[in-house]
């Protein structure tokens, strides 16, 4: 498991920067399977806060 400096920075990097798994596991040192399941996480929030404002728009 990562600490959480690094997991936040694996979001900064795929939320605010837009970097590919790939390019996250390159910049942090990890295997790409870990960028993915931190990166993959921030993205699941995401979706589930979108969902909800959307329902506010329909």
């Amino acid at each position: 498991m990562l600490k959480m400096p690094q997991q936040h920075y694996i979001k900064f990097l795929r939320e605010v920067e837009g970097c590919s798994v790939k390019e996250i596991a390159a910049r942090v040192s990890v295997h790409w399977r870990t960028a993915k399941k931190y990166a993959g996480k921030c993205l699941g929030i995401l979706a589930a806060k979108l969902s909800e404002s959307v329902k506010y728009f329909v």
